[in-house]
């Protein structure tokens, strides 16, 4: 049972079923993920950001997790500083993406560069970097080298924004030469309510195809999703959003109810019933 599942049964143990009703994929690695009193099957989806690839739909955090790690690692590993300068790095990743090995190979290549500079001035590092890395400026004000800056901004074409900034004060002599800060996903966020309709729609899409097969197996059909949109719960968004996502989540057959459960607390829910109750 995933973590998902395992969140979807502590709510269905809140709604007042018995730890005797509720049984885990009942017909094996098919669906449904849970039946209920033999009658009642349930499938879980995560409720997640999607990106349009080429080959589909996917979520934002199944690239930039791996993406995240494998900065904080490259940081990692260039050691402590042995000249008493350190830089704070942000990262930043735009869509689409080179393969991570890709990216790697270009983040190893700045940070050899700005951690075997011969000066600390970083307008003049700024412009060596740009004089030989022309690719990593792209035609963009906020990449232009500004040797007023105190900070190193460029834009690897592998998809990975990257910002160093000097840090001056004293560090604990463990201290990385290269600290991780920041990160952002270029591809996240806009107004939530539109981010929400949007993937709940694709979701529900999604487990039509996948049930189809199965839906005489039982009664009555359930879908739930687990939120990891927005931390703050469904019910807390202001009534008018509450009624305009009512507006346009449409539950058809072959669900009877649509629930969105939260991630942070199981107990919380927002469900959409069937368009004809």
């Amino acid at each position: 049972m995933n973590r998902d599942e395992e969140i979807v049964k502590q709510y269905l143990l809140s709604q007042g079923y018995d730890e005797s009703q509720i049984v885990h994929e009942p017909d094996g690695n098919i669906p449904p993920d849970f039946a209920v009193d033999g009658r009642l099957a349930i499938e879980v989806r995560r409720l997640n950001q999607q990106y349009a690839f080429e080959d589909g739909q996917k979520g934002l955090e199944e690239d930039r997790i791996p993406i995240d790690r494998m900065v904080e690692n490259a940081l990692a590993d260039y050691g402590s500083s042995e000249d008493g300068h350190y830089w704070l790095v942000s990262w930043h990743i735009r869509r689409p993406l080179a393969k991570t090995g890709i990216i790697k190979k270009e983040l190893l290549k700045l940070l050899s560069i700005v951690g075997s500079a011969s000066t600390d001035n970083i307008g003049t590092i700024t412009q060596q970097i740009r004089n030989n890395h022309p690719q990593w400026y792209p035609d963009n004000p906020y990449w232009s080298p500004d040797p007023k800056s105190d900070r190193i901004n460029l834009f690897l074409p592998s998809g990975l924004g990257v910002s160093l900034s000097k840090y001056t004060t004293e560090m604990p002599p463990d201290c990385q030469k290269f600290e991780p800060s920041a990160r952002m996903d270029w591809d996240a966020g806009g107004r939530v309510i539109g981010i929400l309709e949007r993937n709940i729609k694709h979701c529900i899409a999604e487990k039509e195809i996948k049930v189809e097969r199965y839906l005489d197996k039982y009664e009555e059909w359930w879908l739930i999703l687990v939120n990891h949109i927005t931390y703050y719960l469904l019910c807390d968004l202001e009534s008018f959003e509450q009624d305009q996502l009512k507006k346009e989540i449409h539950v058809n057959t072959p669900w009877s109810r649509i629930t969105i459960v939260s991630l942070l607390e199981p107990t919380d829910s927002f469900s959409f019933e069937h368009d004809s109750l």
